[in-house]
């Protein structure tokens, strides 16, 4: 089987496994008011692996399902997944993969623009919310907690990596920084 469709397939099993957690066991995991965003987590570790190009594509279709699942304004998180994967990767994926500060930054970078993106369509789409306050009290605690588990599972995408005797795992450009 040629190694892009294997890498498509993977991926694909990955984001339903992500999609079927996210909105099932994950909310009800939270710790002092904030729960992990895997689809965040599984963007911006796209985009730092095989750059913003496929990132903002991953993170479209992953966002236009949560969207589907919720039933109620169809792209919010859509775009914002987007727009996350996109900058995360265009700022990111160029950096040293052995640089394990770099998940954590990209992360936080990606998780902040999803919230402020996410906030300002909610907004247009006639959502009642206070900016400041859902981004201070619901998104930056959610922004924290999944920085935090970037970095073990970034560790562990590395490894596995490394472990790979041809340098290709899940798509992975053959020509990165070691």
């Amino acid at each position: 089987m040629n190694k892009n469709i294997k890498s498509r397939i993977i991926l694909s099993l990955l984001l339903v496994l992500i999609i079927v957690l996210q909105t099932t066991i994950i909310p009800s995991m939270d710790i002092f008011g904030a729960s992990l965003n895997l689809p965040i987590l599984f963007v911006v570790l796209i985009s730092l692996f095989r750059g913003s190009a496929s990132a903002y594509g991953w993170g479209l279709a992953i966002g236009l399902l949560l969207d589907l699942l919720a039933g109620k304004y169809i792209g919010l998180n859509m775009l914002s997944l987007l727009f996350c994967g996109f900058f995360s990767g265009m700022l990111f994926s160029k950096n040293y993969k052995t640089n394990f500060f770099i998940p954590v930054a990209a992360t936080a970078a990606g998780g902040l623009i999803y919230s402020v993106i996410y906030l300002l369509l909610a907004r247009f789409a006639g959502v009642q919310i206070s900016f400041m306050r859902d981004l201070f009290t619901e998104m930056m605690p959610m922004l924290i907690f999944t920085a935090a588990a970037a970095l073990p599972l970034y560790i562990f995408v590395y490894i596995i990596h490394q472990h790979n005797a041809d340098n290709q795992f899940v798509g992975v450009n053959k020509g990165y920084n070691k």
